[in-house]
């Protein structure tokens, strides 16, 4: 185990305890240990007291909210249940609009109302592949910057972007 998975595990365990005071240091610890171990992760949601579905949407409000032009304390009134409720469907656009929504209205209105939003563009892409292609796309995938991570790898959208457009200006040339 690393420092940094023994470091977020202590955290974690420090943190879980003030969850309704402390949400977001909890998500972020959360998510940066899923990003770092997935499995020390899942062994974290497997024995804490957090709950399996609300490790999840914590991790969820952190990557929907980190970033975004927002101030922690305004979020951390908000609450967690409401941030899970926005996460799919918030931007850099909507955030002040959807944050104001969710003051003045419970968890169960909001969940009516964020149905009816478009969800972030997002697409998930799933492959098969047999054992030397996958070895195969392994090696492709770092070579254009995507790095091993756990039995994954992490940065491997903005490796398969360099992959795609190598592809494309190797075609046009032709």
């Amino acid at each position: 185990m690393s420092q940094t998975t023994a470091a977020l595990k202590m955290k974690i365990a420090a943190l879980e305890a003030r969850i309704e005071q402390r949400f977001l240091e909890l998500a972020r610890a959360l998510r940066a240990l899923q990003e770092s171990d997935p499995a020390a992760f899942a062994q974290v949601v497997a024995t804490s007291a957090i709950g399996r579905r609300r490790a999840y949407y914590l991790v969820s409000v952190s990557r929907a909210f980190d970033g975004l032009p927002v101030a922690d304390e305004r979020l951390e009134q908000i609450g967690w249940t409401k941030l899970a409720i926005l996460a799919p469907h918030v931007g850099a656009a909507n955030v002040g609009e959807l944050l104001d929504f969710a003051d003045r209205h419970t968890a169960f209105e909001l969940q009516g109302f964020a149905d009816d939003l478009p969800r972030q563009e997002e697409h998930c892409v799933l492959l098969r592949m047999t054992t030397p292609d996958y070895a195969f796309y392994l090696d492709v995938m770092t070579a254009f910057g995507a790095r091993r991570r756990g039995r994954g790898l992490a940065d491997k959208e903005t490796a398969l972007r360099a992959v795609l457009t190598a592809a494309m200006a190797a075609r046009k040339q032709k």
